[in-house]
């Protein structure tokens, strides 16, 4: 599996999300899959679909392929510095309802790891908070 394997992945996933009524058309989240996050004039509200970790292909399992995907939700926090908790619990719950776990899309079969909340605070990016999520994928 190489890197670009893993992008492909992360794109169906971003594909998933779409798909299953999170950003659509009303501009409530922004997608940036495989470190496309742009540099300045960041939205409201963004989603990252980045590959974390090693990939594999185990040999229990000869010709299914794994890696694994974090899902980084970033929120921009309102001028007083606090979390923006409404707009998270509202993009949180129509992701949860786009990921019924597990779910599959084309070949690709994404599992929400169970400890799924990697991170909740502080983004990196400046003025906004963070919630991170580890998905399990098997190709197929």
């Amino acid at each position: 599996m190489t890197i670009e394997d893993v992008n492909t992945v992360a794109e169906a996933l971003v594909n998933h999300l779409k798909a299953n009524g999170v950003g659509g058309t009303d501009g409530v989240v922004e997608f940036y899959p495989n470190d496309t996050v742009p540099t300045s004039n960041l939205p409201e509200s963004f989603v990252e679909v980045v590959g974390n970790g090693a990939l594999s292909t185990p040999v229990s399992d000869f010709g299914i392929r794994s890696c694994s995907l974090l899902l980084i939700l970033n929120v921009k926090l309102p001028g007083d510095g606090a979390a923006n908790s409404v707009r998270e619990s509202y993009l949180l719950n129509r992701i949860s309802n786009a990921v019924k776990n597990p779910f599959v899309r084309g070949s690709y079969h994404f599992s929400l790891d169970k400890k799924n909340l990697v991170y909740s605070g502080r983004s990196l990016y400046a003025g906004y908070s963070s919630k991170t999520m580890n998905f399990n994928v098997k190709i197929y």
